[in-house]
């Protein structure tokens, strides 16, 4: 799908879009959801899902949501660069008929949005909604949006959802993050989804793993500053037994009363269990993540060592 936004066919009508997309954010308060805390940190999904008796565990399959990680270079920033991030499906395809997700963002951001004859566009969808009857886009609490999506039948794609575009704060600094992510909101009219058209018990067991396991928020990070990836020694954009065997070499230097020959930034890195350290804990940390997205596991170490905490 080309262009910054949709065909005005794939929606209900035009003027249900233009009323949709108008965007008009309410008086709120500051740091409104989890991705607004604005300490420059990546922001973990947190479920809001209530499961109730569906048991999680007989889910076998591998559907996953995830959104883009950007990285910034501040020395090629200008004040009208702007930066697309997608949210992305995967292992939903022929599921699922019925979308309904709200995302949330950092409001230092400024979400960059299309005038048209149709109405004020906040995003554009992908080729994951691409056959879909209905798609309505709406903006309610700043710092947020809202995607609904459905067809008669399940006839989801493999792909993207949809992309939102920002623009950074004009003092942007080296190191800061700005978080995307999506927060479930149930509510009596209609709580989020990510079902079939008949709400089946598969499709239903499929949208409880979703909402509780299966998102991976992202973010816009600028490089710089203070800047590390958690488990990342090397900084070469990968986290696997690269990074395990420079934390036991610093490890090693250590017990011979050297310093650990790594600079600060590789030192942050290298703490993986935060217990301020450097050893083979660490290490062993890190080849069990490796190991397990070597196998399908999606997700950064932060949120791997949330869901383990035996790590």
């Amino acid at each position: 799908m080309n262009g910054f936004f949709s065909k005005a066919a794939s929606f209900l009508s035009a003027a249900v879009l233009a009323a949709a997309c108008t965007v008009s954010f309410p008086a709120e308060a500051a740091n409104a959801h989890y991705c607004d805390v604005q300490d420059d940190k990546e922001a973990v999904y947190e479920s809001f899902y209530d499961v109730g008796d569906t048991d999680i565990s007989a889910y076998t399959g591998n559907a996953r949501i995830w959104i883009d990680r950007v990285t910034a270079d501040p020395e090629q920033l200008t004040a009208d660069s702007e930066f697309e991030v997608s949210v992305h499906v995967s292992g939903a395809a022929d599921t699922v008929g019925k979308i309904s997700l709200h995302f949330i963002y950092d409001t230092r951001l400024t979400l960059v949005t299309e005038q048209t004859a149709i109405g004020n566009v906040l995003m554009k969808t992908g080729d994951a909604v691409s056959e879909f009857t209905n798609v309505v886009m709406s903006g309610g609490k700043e710092g947020s949006l809202y995607l609904m999506s459905n067809h008669v039948n399940n006839i989801l794609k493999d792909g993207t959802l949809c992309t939102m575009k920002f623009k950074l704060p004009s003092d942007v600094k080296g190191g800061e993050v700005f978080p995307v992510g999506i927060e479930y909101i149930k509510k009596s009219g209609g709580s989020d989804c990510f079902c079939d058209a008949f709400n089946s018990e598969e499709a239903k067991l499929q949208e409880a793993y979703i909402f509780t396991e299966g998102i991976t928020n992202g973010y816009i990070k600028v490089s710089g500053g203070d800047d590390f990836v958690l488990g990342d020694v090397n900084n070469d954009g990968s986290i696997d037994s690269g990074d395990a065997s420079d934390i036991l070499l610093a490890y090693s230097n250590t017990q011979t009363g050297s310093s650990t020959g790594l600079d600060e930034r590789a030192e942050k890195a290298a703490n993986v269990n935060g217990d301020q350290y450097i050893d083979s804990n660490d290490a062993s940390v890190v080849l069990a993540y490796y190991a397990y997205t070597q196998t399908g596991g999606h997700g950064s170490l932060e949120e791997y060592l949330s869901s383990d905490p035996g790590q």
